[in-house]
């Protein structure tokens, strides 16, 4: 499963992958997707939801 993810993501924007590897450093410190997730999502990078809209489209 980890390759063919590996595989998807040559495809996507270096902006969305900086998005999904803070996506996924946010859940070591928050667990669930709460508002104080996003908060810090948010912090780390403010441009996020264009990131991973961006990531969406890539992948389709």
């Amino acid at each position: 499963m980890l390759l063919r993810w590996e595989l998807l993501l040559v495809k996507a924007p270096k902006g969305s992958i900086e998005y999904l590897i803070s996506h996924e450093l946010c859940h070591l410190i928050h667990h669930n997707h709460t508002r104080a997730f996003y908060a810090l999502q948010e912090t780390i990078m403010p441009d996020w939801k264009n990131w991973k809209e961006r990531l969406e489209h890539s992948l389709v």
